[in-house]
């Protein structure tokens, strides 16, 4: 089963966010993304976000990635930091649901890094090829996927506009 979940709404409390893993937890989900909102523009909660003075459209520097830093300035720095380390670590809870603790209460507060990033990717790797699209491949073919996957990772996650 995979889970979609959309966090750093407009004026919601992170304790939300975090009902979002732990239901996830509990539904015992194969994988699930914890995607950080952005308000786009022409979309009722966007232009809700902007008339509410929560976001100064600035499409330009908007990231790709739904796992960058909050656009929004309706949240504190330590809240965006969060929220982003949810949305790389929140998927590796799924997959080793007994790291959640260690997650939320040691790393969560920590800088978002590429270690964190990388653990997501081995994480979506892992949930991807053994319990969603299940393959059978080489070794060899299994790495060259691997290290594919990782370069398009590395390219949506560079770190050129993190906050």
């Amino acid at each position: 089963m995979l889970f979609r979940s959309i966090i750093g709404l407009p004026g919601t409390p992170f304790s939300a966010d975090l009902e979002s893993l732990d239901l996830s937890l509990e539904c015992r989900v194969d994988w699930g993304e914890f995607l950080q909102f952005h308000p786009y523009p022409g979309t009722t909660l966007g232009d809700r976000t902007i008339a509410m003075g929560m976001y100064t459209p600035d499409y330009e520097s908007m990231h790709t990635s739904y796992q960058f830093i909050s656009p929004l300035n309706c949240f504190t720095d330590e809240e965006k930091r969060m929220q982003r380390n949810l949305a790389l670590l929140g998927s590796v809870a799924l997959v080793v649901p007994g790291l959640r603790s260690f997650i939320v209460n040691r790393l969560f507060r920590m800088k978002p890094n590429r270690f964190f990033t990388f653990l997501y990717f081995l994480a979506k790797q892992y949930a991807l090829r053994r319990k969603i699209y299940v393959t059978r491949t080489s070794l060899w073919n299994s790495v060259r996927i691997f290290l594919r996957s990782l370069r398009q990772d590395i390219f949506r996650h560079t770190e050129d506009r993190e906050g």
